[in-house]
């Protein structure tokens, strides 16, 4: 979903336990979504697109709740958009492949940047992440043009051993590398210094917005 307005940094900084006032556009940040008891309900990627709009992709926990909670009386709209797809290309070689048909150079993106370009003539954006622990790349596109790249993807990569993917094999790769998983490593039973999360800053901020230490 986007947040949009004036204040989608305030509700972004708000709403996550990281501190994003210091995530520029073309830069996104990974944390935690906690209950008013700083326990974990949901965990959520957010991106800076810049220009007062930020891309929130998260678990299925109760982030839209309380989404809606830290925008209350401010000046932002929250908008999801069910045509957004994300295509994911994981492995070593993600970036070679994907350089030769994309408009921009992917090889000086940094891990966690982002930016917008065109992937086989097709407007998206391009975001170094992934859910694998190799390098990849994600590919956020509109539904009319989601299905041209995966074709194209799986074509031009044929020769290289560009496959599908499905949700189990990913699971059995993000479990290898360590990544969490909100619903089955972290519940609202769980603070987030129980998985290191905490980690991410010196402090972490509770519902009200004050800095509070995650035991």
């Amino acid at each position: 979903m986007y947040l949009r307005g004036p204040d989608a940094l305030k509700v972004a900084d708000h709403v996550i336990t990281r501190d994003m006032t210091g995530i520029y556009p073309g830069k996104s940040a990974y944390g935690a979504i906690l209950t008013p008891q700083g326990t974990v309900c949901d965990d959520a990627i957010i991106a800076n697109n810049g220009d007062d709009e930020w891309l929130f992709c998260h678990g299925s926990g109760d982030s839209m709740a309380y989404l809606q909670e830290s925008a209350e009386g401010l000046n932002v709209s929250i908008e999801l958009d069910d045509a957004l797809h994300n295509l994911s290309l994981q492995g070593p070689k993600a970036l070679a492949l994907l350089n030769r048909f994309c408009s921009v150079d992917l090889s000086s993106m940094a891990y966690f940047h982002h930016q917008a370009a065109e992937l086989f003539g097709h407007p998206c954006r391009i975001s170094r992440t992934g859910y694998s622990g190799e390098r990849g790349y994600e590919i956020l596109v509109d539904q009319a043009w989601a299905g041209d790249i995966w074709d194209n993807l799986l074509s031009e990569g044929a020769g290289e051993g560009v496959m599908p993917c499905s949700f189990t094999a990913l699971d059995k790769v993000r479990i290898e590398a360590g990544l969490l998983f909100y619903g089955y490593d972290m519940t609202t039973e769980h603070t987030p210094g129980k998985w290191g999360l905490a980690l991410q800053s010196a402090a972490t901020k509770g519902r009200s917005g004050e800095r509070m230490q995650c035991l």
